[in-house]
């Protein structure tokens, strides 16, 4: 009898042992995906033809950065219009990417009549901090960026552009200021809805196993490492709290973020929103598959709110 308890012992050692190790594999995993960490992608915009250096060059272009509510810097790059326009439009990058990986739709919200302010999320390009959380701590960030974008601005039309994880954090960060919000319109490209629920459909997908209690060791690690849960980002579960419209956009091929999340999202959200399923358009690509369309919809979506 004493055998069989002191087996039993062991093996529940040996399998906690065991989920701890995948656990932290996975955590780094997930944490060490961003190429972009002190490496700006600008060079590899100009060089794959996603950005017209002569354009560019052109704009009127102000760098600087603004103090994160986590003691570090963030990078910023704001094109201004050239006629002097109050309305800005905040645009947020997804994991891996930086700032000027979304200089794509500068030149759309310029012809809108917006300024644009980009900016490095942690972790990522110029900007400070260890890493990315997927919004958890993005979101505080993000406040910082609109105060700072609304207090130079004062009487202007201001919205957020989100895409994946920027888009997320787009909503989160709606969500946590929703009776204090300083912005009028959220337009959000592929963002997931649920974080454990987007790493247990990875976990299947990129390495075939189904989930036994991996995510939530690995969601364990993260809560040592960086102090948050997977549980905890979660943008669909007070969606129904964000009263600001909302432009959905998810590409209908995309197999990273699942076009189902963003659907998801869509049907959460009351009260005034509108949607684009881009057709033949994988993850995060839906403005570079078809530019033309996607500019009508944001515009289409940004005259129902004047």
């Amino acid at each position: 009898m004493r055998k069989w308890i002191k087996r039993l012992v062991l093996l529940l050692l040996f399998v906690i042992a065991a989920e701890l190790i995948i656990g932290e594999f996975f955590y780094r995993v997930i944490t060490g995906n961003n190429i972009s960490k002190g490496n700006p992608t600008l060079e590899n915009e100009i060089k794959y033809g996603n950005l017209d250096t002569l354009w560019f060059n052109l704009q009127q272009k102000e760098y600087f950065s603004i103090q994160s509510a986590y003691n570090y810097k963030l990078s910023c790059l704001m094109l201004l219009h050239s006629d002097t326009t109050q309305n800005t439009i905040i645009v947020h990058h997804g994991v891996g990417a930086d700032k000027y990986v979304m200089l794509k739709v500068a030149p759309m919200y310029l012809r809108l009549g917006f300024n644009v302010l980009l900016f490095d999320s942690r972790g990522h390009g110029l900007s400070g901090g260890k890493h990315h959380s997927y919004g958890y701590y993005e979101k505080h960030d993000l406040e910082r960026v609109v105060n700072y974008a609304k207090g130079r601005f004062t009487d202007g039309f201001t919205g957020i552009h989100g895409e994946s994880m920027g888009a997320a954090t787009t909503l989160l960060y709606s969500t946590m200021t929703n009776e204090n919000l300083q912005i009028d319109f959220i337009i959000e490209d592929c963002a997931y809805s649920d974080l454990k629920e987007l790493f247990t459909y990875r976990l299947k997908e990129d390495f075939g196993l189904p989930n036994l209690l991996f995510i939530e060791a690995a969601s364990l690690m993260t809560r040592i490492h960086d102090g948050y849960w997977f549980r905890q980002v979660k943008p669909i579960r007070e969606l129904e709290q964000i009263s600001l419209p909302i432009l959905f956009i998810h590409g209908l091929k995309d197999d990273f973020v699942p076009t189902s999340m963003g659907q998801k999202l869509y049907h959460k959200k009351q009260g005034a929103k509108s949607y684009y399923w881009a057709s033949d358009a994988a993850h995060a690509v839906s403005f570079n598959v078809n530019k033309v369309e996607y500019e009508k919809q944001v515009n289409l979506f940004l005259s129902k709110l004047k």
